[in-house]
């Protein structure tokens, strides 16, 4: 069972089946939307860099958007393999790196120790489900902070720096926020694998 705002996915699919149709007539690659989410990420890295909410918005729809239909493009097409397996799980991790990386060039921008310890966290959650992959455990996503909730964050930390004037003690409490609930869902992920 899947938690948090990943149980939206099947709608989000829906909502792009007209993509999913056209990338199936065209022949597209599924690794094409891969890499367009991987460039969805640098667009809200580089959105949140400039404190721009509707360019953070806007990119991590991308992102979604893209993580979302490679996977989709290669199911319904029968292209699924390991080696696309681990493409899209390589473009998931850019594209949250992406992101987040545009916490180095905001106004206060975070420490490098700040910063290096969000990228661990935000890719720990993944790493776990992974290590549950090569356990033969069925890929576990979701929340409590998946990577949809690591979107949303994005999209409300930029909104509070452009619009709440937040000063650096303020964005220190919700890195540790994005940190720790991080944190939390690798822990969850960990107990949900070991317990198979």
């Amino acid at each position: 069972m899947n938690a948090g705002l990943y149980r939206l996915k099947g709608w989000f699919t829906n909502l792009l089946q007209p993509l999913i149709s056209f990338a199936l007539q065209s022949k597209i690659s599924p690794n094409v939307f891969t890499l367009i989410g991987v460039l969805g990420g640098a667009f809200a890295g580089f959105g949140l860099a400039t404190v721009h909410t509707w360019w953070v918005f806007i990119g991590v729809v991308i992102r979604l958007a893209g993580a979302n239909l490679d996977g989709a493009v290669a199911r319904a097409a029968k292209r699924e393999s390991r080696y696309g397996f681990w493409i899209n799980e390589v473009g998931d991790r850019l594209g949250d790196w992406a992101i987040f990386a545009g916490l180095l060039w905001v106004p206060q921008p975070a420490s490098v120790s700040v910063w290096i310890s969000v990228m661990v966290a935000v890719a720990l959650p993944t790493a776990v489900s992974l290590w549950g992959v090569r356990r033969g455990v069925a890929r576990i996503n979701g929340g409590p902070f998946g990577k949809t909730e690591r979107c949303l964050f994005a999209v409300v930390f930029v909104a509070l720096l452009q619009f709440g004037h937040v000063d650096a003690t303020v964005q220190g409490y919700l890195l540790q926020v994005l940190i720790w609930a991080s944190l939390v869902t690798a822990l969850f992920r960990w107990q949900r694998i070991s317990k198979r």
